[in-house]
């Protein structure tokens, strides 16, 4: 029953990290290719104008950059748990019990930093969806589709840190 779960659980990570590289991959191609370069700046006369050049493609060369960070970390995450999950099973499958925890302990370094990777492209996608949606509307509209899912983020972004410190303090802690 454990060794059927454990494929199910193996099966939805696998599953939510190629949903989330994907949803990053098509959240790039949804975003009208001249809001990805960036704007010229208006003459230094014009301040406000030249203002809001420089807050545009801020927010254009940010989202560019976090949907990469997000694909990157999506794919180091997803092929660090898979091969330890591919080799542990073997190792377990072949009755390799003694291997396997060798195996286990000496990847201590690459869960940790896996785990940071997941933890990243759930922060890199969340601040980039929601650079999107201001990239793919105009005028005052942009804002009042950013705003929700702002604060969603926000409030997420809490639960997780939450969750962080309750696990460091409950169960690695010990």
């Amino acid at each position: 029953m454990t060794h059927h779960f454990d494929c199910i659980l193996t099966i939805w990570f696998l599953f939510s990290f190629h949903i989330r590289i994907g949803s990053s991959l098509a959240l790039f191609k949804c975003v009208p290719e001249r809001k990805k370069s960036l704007l010229p700046l208006p003459s230094k006369d014009d301040i406000k104008a030249r203002r809001l050049a420089v807050f545009e493609n801020t927010i254009r060369m940010v989202y560019s950059m976090l949907t990469s960070i997000t694909v990157a970390l999506g794919c180091y995450t997803t092929i660090v748990f898979t091969m330890m999950g591919i080799y542990s099973k073997t190792a377990l499958g072949m009755g390799l019990v003694e291997n396997y925890v060798n195996f286990f302990n000496s990847c201590a370094k690459f869960r940790v930093l896996g785990f940071y990777a997941f933890m990243g492209t759930l922060m890199t996608f969340s601040v980039g969806w929601v650079l999107a949606l201001i990239l793919c509307h105009e005028g005052e509209m942009k804002w009042y589709v950013a705003i929700p899912p702002s604060i969603i983020t926000l409030l997420a972004t809490l639960h997780f840190k939450e969750i962080f410190n309750l696990a460091g303090t409950l169960i690695f802690s010990s």
